[in-house]
């Protein structure tokens, strides 16, 4: 019996149990202990009073001692053997007290407690023993030991010595005394453990039942008063035959708890009466009236507790069959299974009311025909389930099968079935029994392994990856199918064990293969190795190879397993690579051109011997600095902006012009263009550029470009000399001969019509021919340009030229300063002569939009006519000098000319001028 030191201090069963007096007071504190060892000893001396009042004296024989009986139930219910000692000697003071105040004396008292001790502790170990803690009297080997522990064992020992405390006549005492314990033990030990149990763990009973044990105990306390204490109760001894249907009542119904109470009862009244000469027993002599009264009460009470155990056994296993049709039912309705009987004979299948809620069919298709049923099977089933039963015979009377049975609602129902046939002795079938069970989740989950297999095989297949598995043991290799594919071997065939490994592998790859095996088996080391594979064709595959060990339940290495990845096409990129890489080093070393490679943060990572002599530095010199340490500070905020803005959108940047710093101070002009690379992943890696040294094509371009200005400027200033002269004496010469003709016209006479006629023409020809004169000159030179500003003067010319050409002509200006730079204002102004003037004689279009507008720090100027328009690069590259001159122009003032044309769908110039021309003053060279 185990003890507890924990809370709670009273426990009793679980209340599924049977009643068999199992509740048990536990004790967790010294303080509970003496309370208890106090509550102990008061109450044994008032079972020794109790003991006493049915004393018969003055012979002083007890027919019941109830002082023991009393001991022993408290010992079993307590678990602590280790407080036992002090609840003894607590009971036994009790005793001691009692016997003392009784007058006995102290050799009588001493005897008495230690046959009271002995009788104690036999009887409570021996019944601890047996049962495991508190006696559970609920069958009739349960009753049986503890009658012949508590009943016969124990009090035989209290007798012996007992027998010697008292007045001679040892035999006769100790028969006497045997039975006062006896007795006692059989029923007073029982009905207190029945009166703690119900304290303990009180039971919910309906009404009925307490009033059912209330008019029992009533009725058997009436009979017993007429049987032992009424007056006459010697002269109607038939009376104790009205006990027994009380007795049967008490044992049929209360059974051990029910007996031992009611016996009690007929006890103290029994006793009662043979103390006041009364009842049947109290006829002869006392000592005789006593073992009388002792027999009947053995007999009495003996046949029926046995009695009350069978029942409570019959009771207890009508439980337990409840309980196991529960838990069968339970376990049918959770594993989804019913069972069936199958009458050849009649063809009917009776079916458990599982089958309802399994199949889904109503209540009334319990019982149905095979011949229904087979139509309810899924008819690709039916088949196979109506030749299963052609193979059930004598000899092999079992059945199992797994079929698809088709529900009312239309959904498919996975069924299992395990029955077993029964035959006469002509070996005919009578009928089958068995059981069927849903098992669609699990043929769903088989389903999903499958998927699942499949869908492994087809990742491995995807992923080149092979499985494989060796037995060190047996030297038995398993490989997967994915396996087989990479090794180019027939899957029918088995795999080649670990000693025929060497030929799938150069021999250099099947030596680093065998060392890490034998490494693994040794320590248990997971390896991984990169092997040439070679298949029987010849060729070669590439393959990481894992492995690792997998150990049994001793520690020890059973087997190694792993996986085998077709890495060929990676082996063969990684050798495409490293020979780009090998390209890529050699074109970066050996250009002809700058080239750098940039981290995101701007650090150079490395240069070639081209960017170094165009800078002055050394390789180690530039890989400390950073792309802003050697660009001009005028040109980096505009670079690096550039940069970012490459950084951020993915892209790359062309022909950049960038001003670097010489380590020798001077300036370097250069071109730069760069290319983001990126990792594997797609995130931002590092910067690669080309560098340009275009110092001197830069000086070449500002000379040529000092030429054209001044080539320019000489041409402005010769249509400028042209102009005047054209104005102040071409001009004034046509004027004079214009008059000159005018009076000879009007001195001829008016019979010289004809010389008139010719005058006049020369006079009007004349006067168209100054007319073109003063045009040209104005053209060659306009004076409304210098006076009047850039609109006013581009108004006037594009109206002249409207008129002259008799086109339209739709002039627009914005905003448009009046003082501008006289070399902005000539520039657009020329640039305006030849765009429009080109676009009439070219486009075969009548009309024509310009516009002249102010925008942020700049003038632009757009002509647009939607004539047939013409290929701009054509024209750069012909014989004409327009758009030429117009670049040239433009580039002395830092503008820009855009063209954009299509043919047939017009033509549109841009002309864009910065206000404040670049300059740029730099030591260069």
């Amino acid at each position: 019996m185990s003890t507890s030191r924990n809370p709670p201090i009273l426990e009793s069963t679980p209340e599924h149990e049977p009643p068999g007096f199992s509740s048990v007071l536990r004790l967790s504190s010294t303080y509970q202990t003496i309370l208890l060892a106090g509550f102990v000893g008061v109450f044994s001396y008032l079972a020794a009073k109790l003991g006493g009042a049915l004393v018969l004296r003055p012979q002083m024989i007890w027919p019941l001692w109830p002082g023991c009986a009393f001991l022993v139930a408290v010992l079993l219910q307590v678990q602590r053997k280790a407080i036992w000692p002090a609840l003894l000697a607590a009971g036994l003071a009790g005793f001691a007290l009692y016997d003392l105040q009784a007058g006995l004396t102290f050799r009588s008292i001493a005897l008495l407690l230690l046959a009271d001790t002995v009788e104690v502790l036999a009887a409570a170990l021996a019944v601890s023993y047996a049962f495991n803690g508190t006696p559970r009297l609920t069958s009739v080997r349960s009753l049986a030991k503890y009658s012949l522990f508590a009943g016969i064992i124990a009090p035989i020992a209290a007798a012996v010595i007992g027998a010697h405390a008292v007045s001679p006549g040892y035999l006769a005492r100790w028969k006497v005394g045997f039975l006062t314990e006896s007795l006692a033990l059989l029923t007073l030990t029982p009905a207190i453990l029945s009166w703690a149990d119900m304290v303990l763990k009180p039971a919910k009973k309906p009404v009925t039942y307490y009033f059912e044990i209330v008019l029992m105990f009533v009725g058997l306390v009436i009979v017993a008063y007429f049987a032992f204490v009424a007056p006459g109760g010697i002269s109607r001894p038939a009376l104790l035959y009205s006990l027994v249907p009380f007795l049967l009542w008490s044992a049929l119904r209360f059974g051990i708890a029910g007996i031992t109470n009611s016996t009690i009862v007929i006890g103290l009244f029994s006793i009662w009466g043979i103390i006041h000469g009364r009842g049947p027993f109290s006829a002869g002599a006392p000592a005789s009236n006593v073992f009388s009264l002792q027999l009947f009460f053995l007999f009495a009470a003996s046949p029926f507790m046995f009695l009350a155990a069978l029942v409570e056994e019959h009771k207890e296993a009508e439980r337990e069959l409840r309980r196991g049709q529960e838990r069968f039912r339970l376990a049918v309705q959770t594993g989804k299974m019913y069972a069936y009987e199958w009458d050849v004979t009649s063809d009917i299948i009776i079916r458990s009311e599982e089958s309802v809620s399994v199949l889904g069919f109503t209540d009334k298709e319990k019982a149905l025909t095979r011949k229904q049923l087979l139509n309810r099977i899924h008819p690709e089933d039916r088949a196979l389930f109506s030749a299963s039963f052609e193979h059930v015979t004598p000899e092999n009377p079992n059945n199992r099968m797994t079929y698809r049975l088709l529900r009312p609602d239309g959904t498919i129902l996975w069924l299992e079935k395990s029955a077993r046939a029964f035959f006469d002795d002509q070996g005919k079938m009578l009928r089958m029994i068995g059981m069927v069970a849903d098992v669609t989740e699990r043929k769903k989950a088989e389903e999903a392994v499958l998927q699942r297999e499949a869908e492994l095989l087809q990742a491995q297949r995807v992923a080149q990856l092979g499985s494989w598995q060796w037995e060190p043991e047996t030297d038995e290799v398993t490989w997967s199918r994915e396996l087989y594919r990479i090794a180019g071997r027939d899957p029918n065939l088995p795999p080649p064990n670990f000693r025929e490994q060497s030929q799938l592998y150069a021999p250099e790859s099947a030596g680093r293969l065998k060392c890490a095996v034998t490494e693994a088996l040794r320590t248990g080391t997971p390896y991984e190795l990169d092997l040439q594979m070679i298949r029987p064709d010849g060729s070669t595959r590439w393959i990481i190879d894992r492995g690792e060990v997998l150990r049994d339940a001793a520690g020890q290495i059973a087997l190694l397993r792993g996986t085998a990845q077709d890495i060929t096409e990676r082996k063969q990129a990684e050798d495409a690579l490293r020979a780009s890489e090998e390209k890529f080093r050699n074109v970066f070393r050996d250009a002809g051109i700058g080239m750098v490679i940039v981290s995101l943060e701007g650090r150079f990572l490395a240069v070639n011997d081209a960017f170094c002599e165009c800078l002055g530095y050394t390789e180690q010199e530039l890989l400390h600095k950073t792309v802003q340490s050697v660009t001009a500070t005028e040109d980096w905020p505009s670079f690096s902006q550039r940069l970012r803005e490459t950084l951020e959108r993915g892209t790359s940047f062309q022909r950049v012009e960038k001003h670097c710093v010489h380590k020798s101070g001077r300036i370097v002009i250069t071109e730069c263009s760069a290319s983001l690379i990126r990792g594997p992943s797609g995130e931002p890696r590092y910067f690669v550029g080309e560098v340009l040294d275009i110092t001197k094509r830069k000086l070449a371009e500002e000379a040529l470009s000092s030429v054209s200005r001044r080539l320019i400027e000489a041409h402005e200033e010769e249509r400028t000399r042209i102009a005047r002269e054209l104005h102040d004496d071409i001009n004034q010469r046509m004027a004079l001969l214009a008059a000159n003709l005018e009076r000879a016209k009007e001195a001829l006479s008016a019979s010289e019509g004809r010389a008139r006629t010719l005058v006049e023409q020369a006079s009007q020809s004349v006067a168209d021919l100054g007319s073109d004169i003063q045009s040209l000159s104005h053209r060659l030179h306009s004076s409304k340009l210098e006076y009047l500003g850039l609109a006013a003067a581009c108004a006037v010319f594009c109206r002249e030229i409207s008129e002259r050409q008799n086109v339209e002509i739709d002039f627009q200006s914005n905003a448009v300063p009046k003082a501008l730079p006289k070399e902005i204002s000539l520039c657009l102004f020329r640039v305006l002569q030849e765009a429009l003037l080109n676009a009439i004689k070219h486009s075969g279009a009548q009309r024509f939009e310009v516009s002249l507008a102010k925008v942020s720090n700049g003038i632009e100027l757009r002509v647009h006519d939607s004539g047939i328009g013409f290929d701009p690069e054509k024209a750069m590259t012909g014989h004409g000098l327009g758009l030429t001159s117009m670049r040239e122009r433009l580039k002395l003032v830092d503008g820009r000319l855009s063209i954009e044309s299509r043919l047939h769908a017009g033509t549109t110039i841009h002309v864009r001028v910065p206000l404040a021309p670049q300059a740029r003053s730099a030591a260069i060279g």
